[in-house]
């Protein structure tokens, strides 16, 4: 997946193609600025040509710019995306949700590192009386496998095999650009690791702005 260079579509602006405000993550940046031999902020800023006042907003939740955010992350040595949050509240309320309570906690177990998303007409809020569940599954840094995928997808289908609808699951990260540019936006958080979560919006947010500017 080439996703670093998608950052750039977002052209800076506070709010983009999901609606979704992004700030700067503070923990990774204090990490990584620490792991770099940093002794503080301040000498980052210094050091980097980066003005003190800007890390300081960035730090504070002011939304993402492109001439010196993507900066930070040059000298972080970091892709964009890493860095990036989204500053909405994940708590959709979507009806019958509670379906899905039983086996959002089993699945995210296993695999830390993937994100959950609610996709399909139940995300839009349109669906037919027994439509389907469409679960979304990413993983980052490491993408989901088709083989980890076929096994995950068995293992929903047992524990769901009483249900009075279908779960289907879908890997995301084998997914098409066109695909992931239609699904409802903001994605509907269900469970799993919210740092893959981030990633995913932060990506289809810049494929979204690219075929916008295309």
């Amino acid at each position: 997946m080439q996703i670093a260079h998608l950052f750039d579509k977002l052209n800076g602006t506070p709010y983009n193609s999901s609606g979704m405000k992004y700030r700067l993550d503070p923990v990774k940046f204090k990490k990584r600025v620490s792991e770099l031999g940093y002794q503080s902020i301040l000498e980052f800023a210094r050091k980097s040509a980066i003005h003190r006042n800007t890390v300081q907003k960035l730090l504070g939740g002011d939304s993402i710019f492109l001439s010196s955010f993507e900066k930070i992350a040059e000298k972080l040595e970091m892709d964009p995306l890493e860095l990036m949050m989204p500053t909405v509240k994940l708590d959709p309320s979507i009806p019958n949700l509670d379906e899905l309570e039983s086996i959002v906690p089993l699945l995210s177990r296993k695999n830390k590192k993937m994100a959950i998303v609610l996709i399909g007409s139940r995300a839009f809020g349109n669906p037919k009386k027994y439509s389907d569940w469409d679960v979304g599954i990413f993983g980052h840094p490491q993408p989901i496998s088709g083989m980890e995928y076929l096994a995950l997808k068995r293992f929903v289908e047992e524990k769901t095999e009483n249900h009075v609808r279908q779960v289907d699951l879908v890997n995301l990260n084998q997914a098409p650009l066109w695909f992931l540019e239609n699904l409802k936006k903001p994605l509907v958080f269900l469970g799993g690791n919210k740092e893959s979560y981030y990633y995913l919006q932060g990506w289809i947010d810049g494929i979204c702005k690219e075929n916008k500017a295309a």
